[in-house]
Formats: C-alpha cells, structure tokens, sequence
C-alpha cells in the first residue's frame, strides 16, 4: 500500500486525526495559553535560548525515562510557541530512535508529536518511507496526518 493509497483511504478519519493531535498537543501545554508562554520568555538573551536548546538536546538523552518524557514534552512546548528563538533539530535522531525502538506506543506517539512541532523536513522524509510498514494502525493514522500537514498544509483530500 503506498502513501498516497493510506492517505486517501483514512479521507475523513484524518480530519479527525489531526483534530485528535492537536489536542494532545493542547493537553501537553494545558494551562499555559499563547499570550501566557510569550510572557515569561520574552525577554530572554540568544545565549539563554542557545543554552535552552542544548539542555534539550542533552536531556533527552538521560536514562531515566520521566526525565525523557518532560524534555520531549518541553521540546513541543517550545516548538510550538517559540520556534523562531530555539533550535531543537538536534532532538531529532534521538525521538526517531524512540519512535523507531519503542514498544510503547505512547512514547512513539509523544516521540511523533514532537518531531511534528520541530518540523524537520528530513525527519518528515524519513517517516514517509516507514509509514506504509507501520505496525500501529493507530501511529500509522498520525503518521499521515503528520505527512500530510508537512507536505501538503493540511489539506486533506
């Protein structure tokens, strides 16, 4: 079955899905709206932000798996809403690791989610190629709602 073929058959499912992440993406944040995470980190130095992403970086690398969990749970926060002040790209092989050697599904979702608020083109690349081998129809359905979003703006056809 072929990209295209798994994109056309989920038709309105992956309107749902898209919906379905972007909630989670809520619920991640809970609590802090926009205006709110503006606040705290307006005023932050280019060094704060660089050193922010480096700790980033370093943390998702720790053994202890809450420790993994909250950086990558960070790492979306701050995809999401400061993109433009902090570069996460080096989270990137570590979460498709996850993604790729997890067995639980949840850490693959979250792994997912936050490799969509990076938006690494290559990353993005990457999973297309593993979508059709899925073994989760559930990770399959946000994998091309992820796809899609990337590389079509989140038209769904």
């Amino acid at each position: 079955m072929t990209y295209t073929k798994v994109r056309n058959r989920e038709g309105t499912l992956m309107k749902r899905f898209v919906a379905y992440l972007s909630a989670f993406a809520l619920m991640l944040t809970i609590g802090v709206n926009t205006a709110a995470a503006q606040g705290p980190y307006a005023e932050k130095s280019d060094a704060w932000w660089a050193q922010l992403g480096d700790q980033l970086t370093e943390s998702i690398n720790s053994p202890v798996e809450q420790v993994k969990v909250q950086t990558i749970r960070h790492i979306i926060f701050f995809s999401a809403n400061h993109s433009d002040k902090v570069n996460l790209d080096g989270t990137v092989p570590v979460l498709l690791r996850m993604y790729d050697g997890s067995a639980d599904e949840k850490h693959r979702v979250l792994a997912l989610a936050a490799i969509d608020a990076i938006g690494s083109n290559s990353a993005m690349e990457y999973l297309a190629q593993q979508v059709e081998t899925e073994r989760s129809e559930k990770v399959q359905r946000m994998m091309v709602a992820m796809l899609n979003n990337h590389f079509n703006g989140g038209g769904a056809s």
